[in-house]
Order: C-alpha cells, then structure tokens, then sequence
C-alpha cells in the first residue's frame, strides 16, 4: 500500500503505519509520496466516485488513494486556513490569533439577520521534508477519514488543514517527527 520515492526516514514511515493502523484503511489502496517536478506541494485523496479516477487501481475497485507531493527545497512555507472568526452581536471582532492575518471577510443575510465573518490564515515554515510529509499526509489521510464517515466533523480544507497540524503535533510529541518546526509568522 505504501509507496515511498522520497527520503523520508524509516521512522517516520513506522509511526505513519503505527497511526493508520488505528483506523479502517480497507479501501485506502495506495499512500505514494513522490517528490514534485516543480518544487511545490501536492497532495491529493483520490474518491473511488471521481470522474478522473481510474475504477481498477490496483485490480481493487471502489478504493481510495492519497498522494503526497513534496518539493526539494526547505524551508517551505505553507498557507494554513483557520476556523473564521464571527462579528459578534455588539458589532465588535474577537481578536485574530497570533501570526494569523485576514485574508478574507465575508458578509450574508441568512433569516433576515446579517452575518459576517472574517477568513483567517496563517503562513508556517516547514523546516524539513519529514515535517512537511506528516503535516500534509495528515491533511490528506483527514479527507480520507471524513469520506468514510471515521471522524466527526466536515469534510472541509479548513478542518483538514487544523488536522495536519494537529497530526504534526502528535508526531512531534511521539518522537516520529524533530521539534524543529513549523513556525508560524506573518507574511
């Protein structure tokens, strides 16, 4: 199922199978890690119900795939979108996290009420190719839970975003991973 082309550490590619172990991984038919022609990242959970997925991969139908592209140069920095922040009742904002920015604010009637919201994102530096790996396979592998109803929530770039994140930290924390990064600043 593992499909490594990249110089990630044994283990790192250890606590990665240690932490989908925990899961139902019967339809995920492949994880490929490959590093990217143009030095950018790319990842990707591929849906067995896509128009451009190939219905016999692997000779296994109704399966899905993530794909982990990686680029060569470090450090590499990442735009990670965070949960929006509301106008609150009073007219007045909550306070944007440390190191987050707007990036985007939005304004809608829904029942006759305005609703506003701002859409925040924050820039980090991966330090190496092992944390940007974890970090994006989390993202990915977050699609691939949510897909097959394994992990409360929605299905959104946001909570795959706040997931990867969190899946670094695991990493970090269980020693898989170097505490070296990512580190959050402002663009």
């Amino acid at each position: 199922m593992w499909e490594v082309k990249v110089k990630l550490p044994a283990s790192v590619q250890e606590w990665l199978g240690e932490y989908t172990a925990r899961y139902d991984t019967s339809r995920l038919s492949r994880v490929r890690f490959y590093y990217t022609k143009n030095n950018e990242i790319n990842g990707t959970c591929w849906y067995p119900e896509e128009k451009n997925y190939y219905p016999l991969f692997d000779g296994v139908e109704n399966t899905y795939r993530i794909s982990v592209g990686l680029p060569r140069k470090y450090p590499y920095t990442v735009t990670l979108f965070c949960p929006p922040v509301y106008r609150k009742a009073d007219g007045s904002w909550p306070p944007v996290p440390p190191k987050c920015e707007v990036v985007k604010k939005k304004k809608v009637q829904q029942k006759g009420k305005t609703v506003e919201w701002r859409r925040i994102a924050l820039d980090l530096s991966m330090p190496s190719l092992e944390v940007i790996a974890v970090y994006l396979f989390g993202h990915e592998f977050w699609h691939y839970l949510r897909e097959t109803r394994q992990a409360p929530g929605r299905n959104t770039q946001t909570q795959a975003d706040m997931f990867g994140l969190a899946f670094l930290r695991m990493a970090q924390i269980e020693g898989a991973v170097p505490f070296t990064g990512p580190k959050g600043r402002k663009s």
